[in-house]
Protein backbone atom coordinates (compact mmCIF):
# COMPACT_ATOMS: atom_id res chain seq x y z
CA UNK A 1 0.00 0.00 0.00
CA UNK A 2 1.35 3.51 -1.00
CA UNK A 3 0.08 6.77 1.44
CA UNK A 4 -0.37 10.33 -0.88
CA UNK A 5 -1.67 12.87 1.83
CA UNK A 6 -4.65 11.17 3.77
CA UNK A 7 -4.12 8.30 1.05
CA UNK A 8 -3.93 5.10 1.96
CA UNK A 9 -2.33 2.21 -0.56
CA UNK A 10 -3.33 1.19 -3.09
CA UNK A 11 -5.22 -1.88 -4.01
CA UNK A 12 -4.60 -4.99 -7.35
CA UNK A 13 -3.69 -5.04 -10.97
CA UNK A 14 -0.72 -2.49 -11.48
CA UNK A 15 -0.93 0.24 -13.98
CA UNK A 16 2.14 3.06 -13.31
CA UNK A 17 1.51 6.41 -14.68
CA UNK A 18 3.59 9.15 -14.67
CA UNK A 19 1.61 12.38 -14.81
CA UNK A 20 2.83 15.78 -14.21
CA UNK A 21 5.85 14.68 -13.16
CA UNK A 22 4.90 12.76 -10.16
CA UNK A 23 4.86 8.74 -10.59
CA UNK A 24 1.34 6.64 -9.65
CA UNK A 25 0.79 2.60 -9.20
CA UNK A 26 -2.29 1.34 -9.10
CA UNK A 27 -3.69 -2.05 -8.28
CA UNK A 28 -6.45 -4.30 -9.17
CA UNK A 29 -6.89 -5.11 -5.34
CA UNK A 30 -4.29 -3.92 -3.41
CA UNK A 31 -2.09 -6.93 -1.27
CA UNK A 32 -4.05 -6.62 1.65
CA UNK A 33 -7.67 -7.76 -0.62
CA UNK A 34 -5.44 -10.32 -2.54
CA UNK A 35 -4.90 -11.71 1.14
CA UNK A 36 -8.08 -11.99 1.90
CA UNK A 37 -9.62 -13.06 -1.55
CA UNK A 38 -7.03 -16.05 -1.60
CA UNK A 39 -8.34 -17.04 2.47
CA UNK A 40 -11.75 -16.78 1.33
CA UNK A 41 -13.71 -20.06 2.02
CA UNK A 42 -13.52 -22.60 -0.92
CA UNK A 43 -10.61 -20.98 -2.53
CA UNK A 44 -7.89 -22.18 -0.36
CA UNK A 45 -4.86 -20.69 -1.97
CA UNK A 46 -1.31 -19.90 0.30
CA UNK A 47 -2.03 -16.12 0.49
CA UNK A 48 1.90 -16.00 0.86
CA UNK A 49 1.65 -16.30 -2.79
CA UNK A 50 -1.54 -14.32 -3.82
CA UNK A 51 0.55 -10.81 -4.77
CA UNK A 52 2.93 -12.14 -6.80
CA UNK A 53 1.96 -11.35 -10.63
CA UNK A 54 2.16 -8.03 -9.70
CA UNK A 55 5.92 -8.81 -9.17
CA UNK A 56 5.97 -7.46 -12.40
CA UNK A 57 5.13 -4.14 -12.20
CA UNK A 58 3.35 -2.23 -15.19
CA UNK A 59 5.68 0.84 -15.73
CA UNK A 60 7.46 0.62 -19.12
CA UNK A 61 8.28 4.27 -19.11
CA UNK A 62 5.10 5.81 -19.73
CA UNK A 63 3.40 2.61 -21.36
CA UNK A 64 1.87 -0.56 -20.18
CA UNK A 65 4.82 -2.89 -19.06
CA UNK A 66 5.39 -6.34 -21.30
CA UNK A 67 6.25 -8.03 -18.41
CA UNK A 68 2.55 -7.28 -16.77
CA UNK A 69 0.99 -8.72 -19.94
CA UNK A 70 2.73 -11.79 -19.30
CA UNK A 71 2.08 -12.33 -15.88
CA UNK A 72 -1.69 -10.86 -16.08
CA UNK A 73 -2.37 -12.30 -19.96
CA UNK A 74 -3.28 -8.98 -21.12
CA UNK A 75 -2.23 -7.48 -24.36
CA UNK A 76 -0.92 -3.70 -24.30
CA UNK A 77 -2.03 -1.41 -26.92
CA UNK A 78 0.50 0.30 -28.82
CA UNK A 79 -1.52 3.51 -29.30
CA UNK A 80 -2.26 6.29 -26.72
CA UNK A 81 -3.84 9.20 -26.42
CA UNK A 82 -2.67 11.11 -23.59
CA UNK A 83 -2.39 8.10 -21.38
CA UNK A 84 -2.21 4.12 -21.94
CA UNK A 85 -5.24 2.63 -23.27
CA UNK A 86 -6.69 -0.27 -20.82
CA UNK A 87 -4.93 -3.47 -21.87
CA UNK A 88 -7.28 -5.84 -23.27
CA UNK A 89 -7.59 -9.75 -22.59
CA UNK A 90 -7.75 -11.57 -26.12
CA UNK A 91 -8.94 -14.72 -24.07
CA UNK A 92 -7.12 -16.91 -25.81
CA UNK A 93 -5.94 -19.28 -23.46
CA UNK A 94 -2.48 -17.15 -22.78
CA UNK A 95 -2.92 -17.21 -18.80
CA UNK A 96 0.44 -18.24 -17.48
CA UNK A 97 -1.24 -20.06 -14.66
CA UNK A 98 -2.53 -23.21 -16.61
CA UNK A 99 1.04 -23.19 -17.97
CA UNK A 100 2.43 -23.60 -14.56
CA UNK A 101 0.04 -26.06 -13.19
CA UNK A 102 1.04 -28.35 -16.25
CA UNK A 103 4.60 -27.50 -15.54
CA UNK A 104 4.64 -28.48 -12.20
CA UNK A 105 2.16 -31.42 -12.09
CA UNK A 106 3.52 -33.19 -15.08
CA UNK A 107 6.31 -31.80 -16.29
CA UNK A 108 8.75 -31.11 -13.71
CA UNK A 109 10.89 -34.17 -12.68
CA UNK A 110 10.60 -33.39 -9.00
CA UNK A 111 7.54 -30.84 -8.12
CA UNK A 112 7.48 -28.87 -5.33
CA UNK A 113 4.32 -27.54 -3.14
CA UNK A 114 5.81 -24.51 -4.11
CA UNK A 115 5.52 -24.92 -7.20
CA UNK A 116 1.79 -25.83 -7.14
CA UNK A 117 1.20 -22.74 -4.67
CA UNK A 118 2.45 -20.81 -7.47
CA UNK A 119 -0.15 -21.61 -10.32
CA UNK A 120 -2.95 -21.66 -7.83
CA UNK A 121 -1.86 -17.94 -6.91
CA UNK A 122 -1.58 -16.82 -10.56
CA UNK A 123 -5.28 -18.54 -11.36
CA UNK A 124 -6.61 -16.50 -7.76
CA UNK A 125 -5.52 -13.09 -8.74
CA UNK A 126 -6.09 -13.14 -12.49
CA UNK A 127 -9.54 -14.12 -11.39
CA UNK A 128 -9.78 -11.34 -8.90
CA UNK A 129 -8.52 -8.96 -11.21
CA UNK A 130 -10.31 -9.99 -14.24
CA UNK A 131 -13.75 -9.16 -11.91
CA UNK A 132 -12.71 -5.44 -11.63
CA UNK A 133 -10.77 -4.79 -14.51
CA UNK A 134 -11.26 -2.19 -16.46
CA UNK A 135 -14.85 -1.74 -16.14
CA UNK A 136 -15.59 -1.02 -12.34
CA UNK A 137 -11.56 0.19 -11.36
CA UNK A 138 -11.61 2.02 -14.71
CA UNK A 139 -8.81 3.10 -17.04
CA UNK A 140 -8.09 4.49 -20.63
CA UNK A 141 -7.40 8.38 -19.42
CA UNK A 142 -5.12 10.27 -17.41
CA UNK A 143 -8.55 11.50 -14.79
CA UNK A 144 -9.96 7.37 -15.70
CA UNK A 145 -6.86 6.26 -14.01
CA UNK A 146 -6.59 8.41 -10.84
CA UNK A 147 -10.12 7.59 -10.59
CA UNK A 148 -8.79 3.80 -10.91
CA UNK A 149 -6.40 4.55 -8.12
CA UNK A 150 -9.02 6.55 -5.33
CA UNK A 151 -11.37 3.76 -6.09
CA UNK A 152 -8.83 0.62 -5.02
CA UNK A 153 -8.09 2.64 -1.56
CA UNK A 154 -11.63 3.13 -1.00
CA UNK A 155 -12.61 -0.27 -1.88
CA UNK A 156 -9.78 -1.39 0.66
CA UNK A 157 -11.13 0.43 3.65
CA UNK A 158 -14.74 -1.34 2.54
CA UNK A 159 -13.82 -4.90 2.60
CA UNK A 160 -11.94 -4.80 5.21
CA UNK A 161 -14.42 -3.38 7.32
CA UNK A 162 -16.50 -5.85 6.00
CA UNK A 163 -14.84 -8.83 6.87
CA UNK A 164 -14.52 -7.36 10.17
CA UNK A 165 -18.14 -6.68 10.96
CA UNK A 166 -17.24 -2.79 10.66
CA UNK A 167 -19.14 -1.51 7.78
CA UNK A 168 -22.01 0.26 8.26
CA UNK A 169 -24.98 0.43 6.43
CA UNK A 170 -24.28 3.47 4.82
CA UNK A 171 -20.92 2.62 3.52
CA UNK A 172 -19.24 4.33 7.02
CA UNK A 173 -17.15 1.85 8.80
CA UNK A 174 -17.88 1.59 12.71
CA UNK A 175 -16.50 1.14 15.52
CA UNK A 176 -13.06 2.00 15.12
CA UNK A 177 -12.40 -0.31 17.83
CA UNK A 178 -12.80 -3.34 15.66
CA UNK A 179 -10.04 -2.43 13.09
CA UNK A 180 -7.46 -0.72 15.13
CA UNK A 181 -5.16 -0.60 18.34
CA UNK A 182 -6.03 2.37 20.31
CA UNK A 183 -4.00 2.75 22.97
CA UNK A 184 -0.17 1.44 23.32
CA UNK A 185 2.62 1.35 21.64
CA UNK A 186 1.10 -0.23 18.93
CA UNK A 187 -1.64 2.63 18.58
CA UNK A 188 -3.19 3.30 15.25
CA UNK A 189 -2.38 -0.20 13.66
CA UNK A 190 -4.51 -2.52 12.71
CA UNK A 191 -5.31 -5.30 15.29
CA UNK A 192 -3.30 -8.27 14.79
CA UNK A 193 -6.28 -10.73 15.79
CA UNK A 194 -8.78 -8.60 13.62
CA UNK A 195 -5.97 -9.42 10.89
CA UNK A 196 -5.95 -13.32 12.17
CA UNK A 197 -9.57 -13.59 12.02
CA UNK A 198 -9.90 -12.17 8.82
CA UNK A 199 -7.25 -14.20 7.38
CA UNK A 200 -8.23 -17.23 9.26
CA UNK A 201 -4.93 -17.57 10.08
CA UNK A 202 -3.82 -18.07 14.13
CA UNK A 203 -0.03 -17.30 13.33
CA UNK A 204 -0.36 -14.67 10.97
CA UNK A 205 1.74 -11.79 11.51
CA UNK A 206 2.71 -9.91 8.60
CA UNK A 207 1.84 -10.37 4.34
CA UNK A 208 4.86 -11.76 2.37
CA UNK A 209 5.29 -12.58 -1.11
CA UNK A 210 6.86 -15.88 -2.46
CA UNK A 211 7.77 -17.80 -5.36
CA UNK A 212 9.51 -20.12 -7.76
CA UNK A 213 11.95 -18.70 -9.86
CA UNK A 214 12.15 -21.53 -11.48
CA UNK A 215 9.15 -22.31 -12.90
CA UNK A 216 8.37 -18.91 -13.64
CA UNK A 217 11.07 -18.89 -16.10
CA UNK A 218 9.84 -22.13 -17.71
CA UNK A 219 6.60 -20.24 -17.74
CA UNK A 220 8.16 -17.65 -20.07
CA UNK A 221 9.74 -20.08 -22.17
CA UNK A 222 6.63 -21.76 -22.87
CA UNK A 223 4.77 -18.28 -23.50
CA UNK A 224 7.59 -17.68 -25.93
CA UNK A 225 7.29 -21.08 -27.56
CA UNK A 226 3.49 -20.90 -28.27
CA UNK A 227 4.04 -17.57 -29.88
CA UNK A 228 2.36 -15.13 -27.95
CA UNK A 229 3.06 -11.31 -28.36
CA UNK A 230 2.11 -9.28 -25.58
CA UNK A 231 1.08 -6.18 -28.19
CA UNK A 232 -1.98 -5.30 -29.99
CA UNK A 233 -2.59 -2.04 -32.50
CA UNK A 234 -5.83 -1.46 -30.63
CA UNK A 235 -8.20 -2.95 -28.48
CA UNK A 236 -9.92 -6.49 -30.05
CA UNK A 237 -7.41 -6.37 -32.94
CA UNK A 238 -5.13 -9.66 -32.86
CA UNK A 239 -1.37 -9.25 -31.49
CA UNK A 240 1.45 -7.70 -33.58
CA UNK A 241 5.25 -8.51 -33.75
CA UNK A 242 6.48 -8.03 -30.53
CA UNK A 243 8.95 -10.38 -28.15
CA UNK A 244 9.34 -10.93 -24.30
CA UNK A 245 12.58 -11.89 -23.65
CA UNK A 246 13.26 -14.72 -20.96
CA UNK A 247 14.50 -13.51 -17.41
CA UNK A 248 16.70 -15.33 -15.51
CA UNK A 249 16.36 -17.13 -12.58
CA UNK A 250 18.02 -14.89 -10.44
CA UNK A 251 16.45 -11.80 -12.06
CA UNK A 252 13.05 -13.47 -11.25
CA UNK A 253 14.08 -14.06 -7.17
CA UNK A 254 14.94 -10.65 -7.64
CA UNK A 255 11.53 -9.35 -8.28
CA UNK A 256 10.46 -11.29 -5.75
CA UNK A 257 12.23 -10.36 -3.00
CA UNK A 258 11.92 -6.60 -4.25
CA UNK A 259 8.03 -6.84 -3.95
CA UNK A 260 8.00 -8.78 -0.63
CA UNK A 261 9.76 -5.93 0.70
CA UNK A 262 7.10 -3.71 -0.33
CA UNK A 263 4.30 -5.30 1.27
CA UNK A 264 5.89 -5.97 4.62
CA UNK A 265 7.21 -4.78 7.26
CA UNK A 266 7.30 -1.06 6.81
CA UNK A 267 7.22 -1.23 2.95
CA UNK A 268 5.08 0.81 0.41
CA UNK A 269 2.16 -1.35 1.00
CA UNK A 270 2.50 -2.83 3.91
CA UNK A 271 -0.43 -3.02 6.55
CA UNK A 272 1.94 -1.07 9.17
CA UNK A 273 0.95 1.84 7.04
CA UNK A 274 -2.50 1.65 8.20
CA UNK A 275 -1.51 4.12 10.74
CA UNK A 276 -4.10 6.24 13.07
CA UNK A 277 -3.72 8.97 10.92
CA UNK A 278 -4.94 6.82 8.01
CA UNK A 279 -7.93 6.10 9.44
CA UNK A 280 -8.47 9.31 10.28
CA UNK A 281 -8.25 10.23 6.62
CA UNK A 282 -11.11 7.29 5.91
CA UNK A 283 -13.39 10.56 6.51
CA UNK A 284 -11.78 12.15 3.10
CA UNK A 285 -12.11 8.73 1.33
CA UNK A 286 -15.64 8.70 2.79
CA UNK A 287 -15.84 11.43 0.82
CA UNK A 288 -14.61 11.21 -2.50
CA UNK A 289 -16.09 8.21 -2.61
CA UNK A 290 -19.73 10.32 -1.95
CA UNK A 291 -18.70 12.99 -4.33
CA UNK A 292 -17.88 10.55 -7.28
CA UNK A 293 -20.77 8.44 -6.57
CA UNK A 294 -19.09 5.27 -5.04
CA UNK A 295 -20.72 2.48 -3.97
CA UNK A 296 -19.93 0.16 -0.96
CA UNK A 297 -23.03 -1.97 -2.01
CA UNK A 298 -21.15 -1.82 -5.56
CA UNK A 299 -18.09 -2.80 -4.04
CA UNK A 300 -18.79 -5.69 -2.15
CA UNK A 301 -20.58 -6.89 -4.88
CA UNK A 302 -17.54 -6.90 -6.77
CA UNK A 303 -15.05 -8.54 -4.00
CA UNK A 304 -18.10 -11.74 -3.77
CA UNK A 305 -17.71 -11.32 -7.17
CA UNK A 306 -13.78 -12.13 -7.46
CA UNK A 307 -14.10 -14.92 -4.83
CA UNK A 308 -16.35 -16.63 -6.71
CA UNK A 309 -14.36 -16.07 -9.71
CA UNK A 310 -11.34 -17.52 -8.30
CA UNK A 311 -13.09 -20.55 -6.97
CA UNK A 312 -13.93 -21.08 -10.53
CA UNK A 313 -10.74 -20.91 -11.94
CA UNK A 314 -9.07 -23.18 -8.88
CA UNK A 315 -11.42 -25.50 -10.32
CA UNK A 316 -10.21 -25.25 -13.84
CA UNK A 317 -6.63 -25.49 -12.84
CA UNK A 318 -6.93 -28.74 -11.21
CA UNK A 319 -9.16 -30.06 -13.94
CA UNK A 320 -5.70 -29.70 -16.36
Amino acid sequence: MRQCGLRLGVVATVIMLVVCGATMRAFGWNPLVHYIIATAPNVGVNPTYANLPDAWPSQDGTAIGLYFCWSHAVLTTLNYSGSPFVPDYPDDGRYPEFDMYILAMHKMQAPSGIARNVAESFACHNAADRVVHWDYFPGGSVQAWWDHRDMEIWAEYVVFASRCGALAANGDIQPRNLVFVLTGPQAGQLRLDQLRTVLGDATFTDMHVAGDAHLLRLAQLVYRKNGRQPYTNQKGSPPVSGSLTVESETAIGGRITTFDGQISGNGQWAISRLTQGNWDGWNGWYAIARRNGYDHNDCITNYNDAVAMARQWIAALHNQ
